[in-house]
Formats: C-alpha cells, structure tokens, sequence
C-alpha cells in the first residue's frame, strides 16, 4: 500500500513520517519506506530508491523501465508533466533536474504500485503526488487553480494520500534554520514568495483531494499537536 505523505518544503515531513512509521512498527504493522535506509524495513525496496536524498542518475536508469510503463497507461500525465517543465521560467540546467525528479517519482510509484507491496504499509515521502511542486511553483505567480485542477483529473494516485499543513511562518523559519535553499529560489528574498506560492498551491490540491474523499488533511502549529491516531485510522480505512 502506497502512503504518500506531501506538503511544501520546511512543513515536517520528515518528522511526521518518522513518528508515524515508530507507532506502526510498535504496532506490528508491515512497513517500509521511501525517505531513508535506515526507516526502510521492507528488502523488495532496493537502497536506490529508498535512500531519497542519495538519488543519482543510478536511481533514474532503475526508475526508467517503471516510468515507460506508467507512460504508456496513463501518457496525458506524461505530457501535462512535460509541457509544464517546458513552461517554466527556468534554467536548461534546473529543467533537467525536474525531468530527473518526475521520472524517478514516477518510476518508483509504479515500481511499488504491485500486487507484492499492497500488504506493506510503505510510507513515501514526496511522491508522484508532490511533482506538483516541481511542475507548477514558480516564483513569479501562483499557480492557476486550472493548472491544479488539471493535474489533480490526470496524476494517478497512491493508495492513501495525506498533506500536512503549517502556518507559513513556521515554514519559512524551519528552511531558514535549515538553510537548504532550492536551487530554483536564487536568494532569501525570493524565499518568502516560493514559499508562499507552494502553501498555496498544495492548500488548492487538498482541497480538491479532500473534497472528493480522496485524502487526509494534517493542520498543525506543533508537532505535539499532531494526533497520530487519526492518521493510523484513516491508513486502516477501506478505500472507496
């Protein structure tokens, strides 16, 4: 079973799904996990495409006989996907990088979308569902909620789908703290409005994922406000 867990950059992903995985393990449940080796416990996931922040063009060439196959299922996605890249205000260089990140996101959904892992509880981080975030923020605009809408009837979708929101301030303090700034943000200025326009662009997709039963919503200003109980329900809920 895919969990995909998504939000903008800084909204604490990462700690989430850690938590999360913890209160599953202790409760027997099958995991695995696409963020770290190390909180990865299913072995059919191999180290390339569960260690995220390892990714290399090993990880892509893995990934590319899986995104072939969902391209030919699904080719209006692949091509929203790459008419959007094409679109973007950026970089020939910085294009790359999102073509790169599109297909390992979707060669790695459809790798896991097999009948072997639907008894696995595999948490990912950043999946098909957030190449959103590379296709459609910019910091020029806000995302249309054409755009949105669009991607939202064409992307395919993990089994469970849960978005974590925090206030905006509390995501800008944590990428400052953290100082890994994108590579698509040229300076702390312009910080303050790609962020800005991610928190507004996943806020329109959740509404749209939720609107039709399709997701969990996490708001938060604390990660001790956050009750992993609601999240373990809505994993253990049937899908409609």
């Amino acid at each position: 079973m895919i969990i995909e867990i998504t939000g903008p950059s800084g909204v604490g992903k990462t700690t989430f799904i850690k938590n999360l995985c913890s209160y599953l393990d202790r409760a027997g449940r099958n995991t695995g996990a696409i963020h770290s080796a190390s909180l990865n416990k299913c072995k059919d996931i191999p180290k390339d495409f569960c260690e995220i922040n390892s990714h290399n063009i090993k990880t892509d060439l893995r990934s590319l006989p899986w995104f072939f196959f969902l391209a030919l299922k699904n080719p209006r996605f692949i091509f929203f996907c790459f008419l959007s890249t094409i679109k973007l205000k950026e970089s020939f260089r910085n294009k790359i990088s999102i073509i790169r990140s599109i297909i390992r996101k979707i060669g790695i959904y459809q790798f896991l979308n097999r009948k072997k892992f639907k008894d696995i509880l595999i948490l990912v981080d950043e999946g098909i569902i957030h190449s959103c975030h590379n296709l459609l923020i910019s910091t020029d605009q806000e995302t249309s909620l054409k755009a949105v809408t669009k991607f939202y009837q064409l992307a395919p979708s993990p089994d469970k789908l849960i978005f974590l929101q925090s206030p905006l301030e509390k995501i800008i303090h944590n990428l400052q703290k953290r100082g890994d700034l994108s590579p698509r943000v040229g300076s702390k200025n312009l910080l303050n409005i790609f962020i800005s326009n991610a928190c507004t662009l996943f806020r329109k997709l959740s509404d749209l994922y939720f609107k039709d039963n399709l997701s969990l919503l996490v708001c938060y200003d604390d990660f001790d406000d956050i009750n992993y109980n609601d999240a373990i329900s809505y994993i253990n809920e049937k899908n409609r």
